[in-house]
Order: C-alpha cells, then sequence, then structure tokens
C-alpha cells in the first residue's frame, strides 16, 4: 500500500512540474531565440544594414534594401562621408549590391534623419572603437581645429577635431599642443560629438598617458593614500592609472569609512581610498568628499549536516 501510494504520489509531483514549465515556455520560443530579440533591440535606430539597391545622386538618396526584404530610402547629403576598409572613398566606388552600414544623423531644420556615414561592415566596427577607446598612431598634421593620424596598426587616416578643451601630456606633465610635431607616437582619448564627428579630448604620448588624461577629466578617482594633512588641507594619492596627484580638500569634507561617518584619524597610508572632487571658481580641483574602502569578511561555506 504505501509502495502504490508513493508511486501515485512521484506522478503526481512530475506532472504538475511539467505542467508549470509547460504553461511558462510559449511554443517556439528558446532562450537563443530571446538572446538574439535582447541582441536586435540594442542596435541603434540610427545605424541601418543592408544592400544597396540604388543610389540617385540627383536626388541625394539611396535605397537599402533591409531585413526581410524591406526598401528603405534615405536622404544623403553634400557631408555625407563614404569609408570603406578604413579609408576614404567617393561616392562613384558605391554600387547596387554592396553590402553596407548606414550612419544617420539629425541636421538641423530638417524633419527626416541623413546618412552621415556609408561604410562595409568592418569599418563601421573600426569607427564606433574610435568613438569609444583610446587609439594609438603617427600624428600627420596639426591645426587650430584638427588633428590629423594615422592610426595603428594599418596607418589607417582619421581626423580629430580639437578645441580649447582638449588636453595635452608628454613626458609625464601638461603641456600645450606646440609640444606635439608631425612624426610623433601618440594616442587620443576620443569624445564623440553630437554632429558625428571625433573630438580629440586629450593627447598623449603614450596610451598610459592617455589613460592617465581619462582619470583627470573623471570627478571621482580611486587609488591609495600616500598621505593626508588636516592643517594644510592637503591629500597625496597614488590614482589606480598610476597618476601621483596632490589635491585640496575644505573644512567641510565628507569623510566615510563604508556608510559610517569618520575623521582624518581614520585614515592611514596605504589605505584605498574613492574620492569625490569638483572645480572651485577659480579651476582649482577640490576634494568633497573621502571615502575608505571597507574589505567585508567573506561569507562562511560551512553548510550544516543534516540532522
Amino acid at each position: 500500500m504505501r509502495l502504490h501510494y508513493s508511486l501515485l504520489t512521484l506522478i503526481f509531483i512530475f506532472s504538475t512540474s511539467f505542467g508549470i514549465k509547460a504553461q511558462n515556455t510559449p511554443t517556439g520560443t528558446s532562450s537563443i531565440s530571446k538572446s538574439k530579440r535582447h541582441k536586435s533591440a540594442s542596435i541603434s535606430p540610427n545605424v541601418k544594414s543592408g544592400e544597396i539597391i540604388a543610389i540617385d545622386t540627383s536626388k541625394m538618396e539611396i535605397v537599402l534594401k533591409e531585413k526581410s526584404d524591406i526598401r528603405n530610402t534615405y536622404n544623403l547629403t553634400n557631408s555625407t562621408q563614404w569609408i570603406r576598409s578604413r579609408n576614404p572613398e567617393k561616392i562613384e566606388s558605391f554600387k547596387p549590391g554592396d553590402k553596407i552600414v548606414l550612419h544617420l544623423r539629425k541636421i538641423r531644420g530638417e524633419k527626416a534623419r541623413s546618412v552621415s556615414e556609408v561604410t562595409d561592415a568592418e569599418t563601421w566596427k573600426w569607427l564606433t572603437s574610435i568613438r569609444k577607446e583610446i587609439q594609438s598612431g603617427l600624428l600627420k598634421a596639426i591645426t587650430e581645429d584638427s588633428i590629423e593620424t594615422l592610426l595603428t596598426p594599418e596607418n589607417s587616416p582619421f581626423t580629430y577635431s580639437i578645441s580649447d578643451k582638449t588636453l595635452y601630456y608628454r613626458d609625464g606633465k601638461s603641456v600645450s599642443a606646440k609640444s606635439f610635431k608631425a612624426g610623433d607616437h601618440i594616442a587620443i582619448l576620443p569624445r564623440a560629438l553630437p554632429s558625428g564627428k571625433v573630438m580629440a579630448r586629450g593627447v598623449a604620448d603614450t596610451p598610459s598617458g592617455a589613460a592617465l588624461l581619462k582619470e583627470r577629466l573623471k570627478t571621482t578617482i580611486s587609488g591609495s593614500l600616500i598621505s593626508i594633512d588636516s592643517n594644510t588641507h592637503k591629500l597625496k594619492i597614488s590614482t589606480s592609472s598610476g597618476d601621483h596627484r596632490e589635491l585640496s580638500f575644505a573644512d567641510t569634507v565628507n569623510i566615510w569609512i563604508g556608510t559610517k561617518p569618520a575623521t582624518f584619524a581614520d585614515l592611514q597610508p596605504g589605505n584605498h581610498l574613492k574620492l569625490r572632487i569638483h572645480s572651485d571658481d577659480t579651476g582649482e580641483e577640490i576634494i568633497s568628499e573621502i571615502k575608505k574602502d571597507v574589505k567585508l569578511p567573506k561569507r562562511s561555506q560551512h553548510i550544516p549536516k543534516k540532522r
């Protein structure tokens, strides 16, 4: 009797679990298809890919066959850039049947978005990295508003815009643009502009120097405390990028250990700190908050034995 009852119980549990799983899993839906839908949903609406059907230079239009054989027409401008294999090309080099990527931009005063760039897929990936990541290469020429480069590893030409906000760093110190000349090895810290151009936010002689500039532009930094003087209101820190900085702080600076208020006496050389900084009216960087990291004890992995 007990054996019969146990079998009935197992059958009920199995059928109930299977029924719940079947209800929660729609027919024809898999984890792979969900992943694909999530990935496609993350693609920017300003990026279109497909096959060229036609290019009409008189109407300044390009017809693109996209997914599911859908054909869409996009507006071209005189500023549209045509790039293949990382090199600038003329419009005539692109033909019907070519697989391309279009980058769309909103032009002020126009309702419809226009094409800012036409590239092959590999070049589009390269342009995306240029907008986001530090790049190394050779300095070709520098003017008041631009810097021409040949980027590694293929000496691909690319022109960055520059402004009075561009920072320059060489031999471990801040310098002016005049310290760089044609033929120099450089590293560029980029900033993507709404116009579609890429600004050189920082120019350095090494990638590590560019990484240091990137850190200096942040409003929060972290690193190891070298010294702190409550009388002179000065703090020295060795940052995560290897930079050594001396910063000022006010009497009202907030000090924390984890989530608890602390004092200067709680801070010792070697402590790992996170600093929040801002610039005052004179442009000097001031620490507004000091937070000491607290290493929490690891949770015990001991599992008590069942009695």
